[in-house]
């Protein structure tokens, strides 16, 4: 005979195993898919989604179901209900084993460069390509020809970020960081060095040249990068003190490419 504390307990054990939440309804699907209840499944799929549960990984077990029922034009549809960023990264789509039934789809193939370029738009999108010339290891000359300190230039944060490491023939350092905001269609450079000296820089392409303006109490100044023949590159500043009416010159770099020693 069942006492009232073991019944209790059944009952707590029942309600603890019931779905609530949308992870819970998605797990409970998962499992209901795994032991080949497949209607079950995309039941317990869909109020997972119901619930709030990220859209990207319903999309993929809806995908697989219908995979498993042979819709293979239904599986790449049930993925394209989820896109962009809010959809699943394009190398895990590409290499998935459950996905290889459709993974030479011209359909798939097609979602899988979508989510490519949304997950990575710093590689595909031209707007932020405008500075890749400045990438490099440079000697940096003065008018004169003398040479007024090295640079190192790469692209980080998945070709994002142009990232700068500055040395002058001193021994004085600095680093920036200049990327392309999407949002507000405009070029950003942050840069810092040794002195303590912080400049924030705005700006945009101009005739091929990225163009960037700091705003400080002695007024603006305007730094320029433009290519030059022979994979060269121009660094030049102009400063004004009348809002841009008029500038006056300041430094002109130019970034010289460093020739790799032959092995």
């Amino acid at each position: 005979m069942k006492t009232f504390a073991t019944l209790a307990l059944v009952l707590v054990v029942l309600g603890a195993a019931t779905p609530q939440t949308g992870p819970d309804w998605y797990q409970a699907g998962k499992a209901a898919q795994a032991a080949g209840r497949l209607d079950e499944a995309a039941a317990d799929y869909a109020k997972a989604l119901a619930l709030g549960f990220p859209k990207a990984y319903v999309a993929y077990r809806m995908a697989t179901l219908r995979i498993l029922r042979h819709d293979n034009a239904g599986a790449i549809a049930e993925l394209q209900k989820a896109t962009g960023t809010s959809g699943l990264p394009a190398d895990s789509l590409a290499t998935d084993p459950a996905l290889a039934p459709i993974a030479k789809d011209p359909a798939f193939l097609a979602y899988v460069a979508g989510q490519q370029r949304a997950f990575h738009p710093c590689r595909y999108d031209a707007a932020y390509r405008a500075l890749d010339f400045w990438a490099g290891d440079w000697t940096v000359t003065n008018p004169q020809n003398a040479t007024v300190g090295k640079s190192h230039v790469e692209r980080i944060v998945d070709d994002c970020v142009i990232f700068e490491n500055w040395t002058d023939v001193y021994g004085g350092t600095g680093k920036s960081f200049t990327s392309y905001d999407a949002n507000l269609h405009r070029w950003d450079q942050h840069w810092v060095d040794s002195t303590g000296t912080v400049t924030e820089y705005l700006g945009s392409v101009k005739d091929g040249a990225v163009v960037l303006v700091a705003t400080s109490p002695a007024g603006l100044a305007q730094m320029t990068f433009a290519r030059l023949p022979g994979g060269k590159v121009r660094q030049s500043f102009e400063n004004s003190t009348d809002g841009g009416k008029t500038w006056t010159p300041g430094a002109d770099l130019t970034y010289t490419p460093v020739v790799a020693a032959k092995p």
